[in-house]
């Protein structure tokens, strides 16, 4: 007589991380925390990851090595996730603003090589460049734990025509 075993495994949920990129898109690698242990390391915009429902706190860090330091950029969000469900989640970084400042500041740098501005513009300029430049870096450092921004996607399930 042959006896089977039936093993109930639990059902698998699904979180979705999707990767925002607003102008140029350079594929720096990240990695995916969950419950603060390092689950892989991704340079894809889209991330399906298969896992148990419960409550997660679930981040992303960019990591830099700077010497002998190591310089990361990180922030995570609490997620609840029921069995066999399906969460999208989009994080994007809050660095918009500083983008733009950025790329009119690199237009005027590179104007600079070819032209000369007439005193007093070039100091202004350059002391307004180089103070812009230096709020960056400490705003940088502030917020080097909240430097993303997450976002949940609302998943269309009930499509009636």
């Amino acid at each position: 007589m042959i006896q089977f075993c039936y093993v109930s495994l639990p059902i698998m949920s699904k979180l979705v991380l999707h990767k925002k990129v607003f102008g140029i898109n350079i594929p720096l690698p990240y990695c995916i925390i969950i419950n603060d242990k390092i689950i892989g390391m991704t340079r894809l915009p889209k991330t399906q990851i298969e896992m148990p429902a419960g409550f997660y706190k679930v981040g992303v860090k960019y990591l830099f090595p700077l010497w002998k330091w190591e310089f990361s950029l990180s922030s995570n969000t609490t997620i609840n996730i029921k069995e066999n469900e399906t969460l999208e989640y989009e994080f994007f970084h809050k660095e918009q603003i500083w983008n733009i400042l950025f790329d009119i500041d690199l237009i005027l740098w590179i104007a600079e090589l070819f032209f000369t501005l007439p005193q007093p513009w070039n100091i202004i300029y350059k002391v307004c460049s180089n103070g812009f430049f230096a709020i960056w870096l400490i705003r940088l450092f502030v917020i080097r734990e909240r430097y993303f921004k997450f976002k949940k996607i609302e998943l269309c399930n009930n499509l009636t025509n």
